[in-house]
C-alpha cells in the first residue's frame, strides 16, 4: 500500500493487535480471538473485543482501506482477515466498514484478487486459496459470513525428505 503523499507505507499510528487463545484440549476452554485497536504513540485503546474462533487460526492477512473511512464504534482502520484450520475465514473487527475493506481487496479492478495460504509443516501440505465473495451475500456484520475460500492449488512436500521452514511473499507492488 502506498501513501498518497510519497513513497513508503501508510503513515498512521492506529494499530490492530490480535491475540489467539486456542482450546486446551479438554473441552473446558473454547478458542477465541481478542483484538485491540490502539494508538501506537500513546497506548490509548480505541476499541476492543473478544470473539469466538471457529477453529485454529493458521494465517492472518492484514488489510487497510484504500481511502479513509470515518470511525465507527467497535472499528479500526486496520482490518485482519483470519484464515482458520477448518478452511473458514473471518473478519476482525466484525463491522460493516471492515467488510467493505475486505470486499475492496477481493474485488479491486485491475487486480487478481486476494490470495492466502495454509501450511501444515508436519504433513507437508501447502494450500493456495483465493478469498471470494459468496454469490448473493450481503456485507452485514453479525450475519452470515459473506466471504469464502476457494482452493486454487495444493502441493505436498514429503516431510521425510523436506521441511517447510517458512513461507514468504514478495512485498506488495513487487
Amino acid at each position: 500500500l502506498n501513501h498518497p503523499h510519497g513513497n513508503g507505507g501508510v503513515h498512521d499510528h492506529e494499530m490492530l493487535a490480535l491475540s489467539y487463545v486456542g482450546d486446551d484440549g479438554t473441552g473446558a476452554q473454547s478458542s477465541f480471538v481478542e483484538w485491540n485497536c490502539f494508538d501506537g504513540l500513546s497506548g490509548r485503546v480505541f476499541s476492543s473485543e473478544i470473539v469466538a474462533a471457529s477453529s485454529r487460526v493458521v494465517q492472518i492477512a492484514p488489510l487497510r482501506p484504500s481511502a479513509h473511512h470515518p470511525r465507527e464504534a467497535k472499528s479500526c482502520r486496520q482490518v485482519a482477515l483470519l484464515i482458520h484450520s477448518d478452511q473458514s475465514v473471518s473478519v476482525v473487527p466484525d463491522t460493516a466498514q471492515s467488510y467493505v475493506i475486505v470486499d475492496e481487496a477481493v474485488s479491486a479492478a485491475g487486480r487478481n484478487g486476494l490470495f492466502v495460504h495454509t501450511v501444515d509443516k508436519k504433513s507437508g501440505e501447502f494450500h493456495a486459496l483465493r478469498v471470494s465473495r459468496k454469490s448473493g451475500s450481503k456485507l452485514k456484520p453479525g450475519g452470515p459470513n459473506p466471504f469464502e475460500l476457494v482452493t486454487v492449488g495444493t502441493t505436498i512436500f514429503d516431510p521425510s525428505q523436506e521441511n517447510i521452514v517458512n513461507v514468504a511473499y514478495p512485498r506488495r507492488g513487487e
